[in-house]
């Protein structure tokens, strides 16, 4: 699996959590904001703590992406920024990378072109 086929395969995840969060859009003003702070302050940390020791869900031993291990995750990755997205109503841009960096193990060279794929 490259990084094109990740981000295909996270765009169609997006797609289905966007979708899903654009149903219910029943958060009150007064709720947003501070849902959205939170979640901001989550990825900072998540970011300043850096990748989990052993690469993330994609990495082989060698360094290459694992398919079989990466898919569920990936979906799941897609699907959770994607859902956010749609119930906050913000672009979820700003979780892509750290989703591809954090929970899925790629550098920070795979994770940008891979995001770039997906605008």
């Amino acid at each position: 699996m490259t990084t094109g086929t990740l981000a295909l395969v996270l765009i169609g995840a997006l797609v289905v959590g966007v979708s899903l969060g654009l149903l219910d859009r029943g958060l009150s003003d007064a709720l947003l904001l501070p849902a959205f702070a939170v979640i901001m302050v989550v990825v900072a940390v998540r970011m300043l703590r850096g990748p989990e020791s052993g690469g993330g869900a994609c990495r082989t031993e060698t360094g290459r992406i694992n398919r079989r291990h990466c898919l569920p995750r990936t979906l799941a990755a897609g699907a959770g920024v994607g859902l956010m997205t749609g119930v906050l109503g913000v672009g979820g841009g700003f979780a892509v990378v750290p989703a591809l960096g954090l929970l899925l193990g790629l550098t920070a060279t795979e994770a940008a072109p891979a995001a770039a794929d997906l605008s």
